[in-house]
């Protein structure tokens, strides 16, 4: 029995298989087939790199339940997911496992699991490693893990557009008028009551 809850459909894998295909022959490499996963000619260099791979196995958040013996993890509407549940922590295992072995299959080692809000794993891929995975059923989507870096923010009038000859307090009036009878409200959610460096006050 599967023990994946459901398969990734083939025009999927056929569209991720080819999108790699793609990217990898404008490096000039030789490309795998699903019959030959292993080209003999070298891999470039360029191709090689860390990336992120991810399965169709439900992360911890939205599992409903389905594979085999292990119980639902997914919280209630309006509930919070508890990752130390014994339930999160089997079903965890279980992604992790699963990740470990797509790897393996390919000579990777993984880097880093994902499971919580996605089943994903990093590892370091050569382009015979990525085609390879692109044919592998569980896989349903494969991406470089990069940094992204902010564009610097330093001044902020100036990255909103409001300051300059062409920004937006210009064409307002300038300072003293731009903005002028507006009110501004600013809801915010995300204070938890519950930690502790937010006591109740006396």
């Amino acid at each position: 029995m599967s023990l994946l809850p459901r398969r990734t459909s083939r025009n999927r894998r056929a569209a991720l298989a080819g999108l790699l295909t793609t990217a990898l022959a404008t490096l000039g490499l030789p490309l795998a087939t699903a019959a030959t996963a292993t080209p003999a000619a070298p891999v470039a260099a360029s191709a090689t790199g860390t990336y992120l791979v991810t399965l169709a196995g439900e992360p911890l958040v939205t599992y409903d339940g389905g594979v085999g013996d292990l119980p639902a993890t997914k919280p209630a509407e309006g509930g919070k997911l508890d990752v130390a549940s014994a339930a999160a922590k089997r079903y965890r295992t279980h992604l992790t496992d699963q990740q470990t072995r797509v790897a393996e299959k390919v000579g990777a080692t993984v880097r880093q699991h994902y499971a919580v809000t996605t089943n994903t794993f990093s590892a370091r891929l050569d382009a015979r490693q990525l085609v390879r995975l692109a044919h592998t059923g569980s896989v349903v989507h494969i991406a470089p893990d990069r940094f992204h870096h902010a564009t610097d923010d330093r001044n902020s009038t100036d990255f909103l557009g409001l300051s300059g000859r062409k920004g937006l307090w210009k064409a307002l009036g300038g300072t003293a008028e731009a903005g002028k009878g507006v009110v501004i409200g600013d809801i915010d959610t995300g204070i938890w009551p519950e930690n502790p460096p937010s006591p109740p006050r006396p």
